[in-house]
């Protein structure tokens, strides 16, 4: 019923069915009223796609199994080739983004095109954090997350 995805274990004795994504990120699909598997006779299920950090980008309660392949498909397809400025953020920074409006702002706007030089920039630095600091970094890679917020915060609101 769920071809391509795989059994896995969320903690705490919570299930679900797992699809990775390009980046490190992954998608989830739940039982609608617990944290458990769908069963074979499910109607409906809970889904969320999450950054490689293992943050909530985005998600749907309720979605009729019908709707299933068209959500993945739109999900696996914003990981794929971001249209806007919060999936270009998970993508190149492998984290989310606290503000869900960024989903609204187009890559291709003047805006969008200032923030994708702040994503691309903080990415770059990131790296090169990793390479200086090896697994010291966690903490400065955070620090510079929230730095790159913040840059993007100022180039939309001024």
């Amino acid at each position: 019923m769920f071809p391509g995805l795989t059994e896995w274990h969320s903690g705490g004795g919570c299930f679900a069915l797992r699809l990775d994504c390009e980046g490190g990120g992954y998608i989830l699909v739940t039982e609608c009223d617990d944290a458990r598997l769908p069963t074979e006779d499910a109607t409906e299920v809970d889904v969320g796609r999450y950054s490689a950090s293992g943050e909530d980008v985005e998600g749907a309660e309720r979605i009729s199994i019908q709707e299933l392949p068209a959500w993945l498909d739109r999900a696996l397809e914003c990981v794929r080739e971001p249209k806007n400025v919060a999936d270009y953020f998970v993508k190149k920074l492998r984290s989310g983004h606290p503000d869900l409006s960024l989903r609204n702002l187009p890559l291709d706007s003047q805006c969008g095109r200032e923030c994708v030089g702040v994503i691309d920039a903080v990415a770059t630095l990131i790296d090169h954090t990793g390479v200086a600091f090896g697994s010291d970094s966690h903490s400065r890679v955070r620090h510079l997350l929230t730095i790159a917020s913040e840059v993007i915060e100022v180039y939309r609101r001024g």
